[in-house]
């Protein structure tokens, strides 16, 4: 958060807020990338679901809705995190279970010149 002609920036200039957005949009993207292809292995597996039983195709069926449902919120630009208000009971198992990076608390540290 200093300028510092030693110090090579990315950017070219200082702007934590606009790192710490990028930093942000790219654990989203990150998220985005795992989901999509978390969801394309379910699909594969509904076939298998349904040859079980009813309660599996069932829990098939909330599995994929709650995975759409993240990365709806996720392509709106949104870390899960931030959106506690908006999850089931259920959505955060699964939520548990993917281990998303945004999901996860986030501190950062700024250098100062001070």
């Amino acid at each position: 958060a200093f300028e510092d002609d030693d110090v090579i920036h990315a950017e070219d200039t200082v702007d934590p807020v606009r790192d710490i957005n990028t930093i942000c949009n790219e654990l989203r993207i990150k998220d985005i990338s795992y989901m999509q292809s978390r969801k394309e292995m379910h699909k594969k597996q509904q076939s298998a679901a349904r040859t079980k039983s009813p309660a599996h195709l069932k829990a098939w069926e909330v599995e994929l809705e709650c995975m759409e449902k993240i990365l709806a919120w996720l392509e709106e630009g949104k870390d899960v995190k931030n959106g506690m208000s908006h999850w089931t009971t259920k959505d955060v198992e699964f939520l548990n279970d993917y281990g998303l990076l945004t999901a996860k608390p986030t501190m950062f540290a700024v250098n100062m010149n001070h």
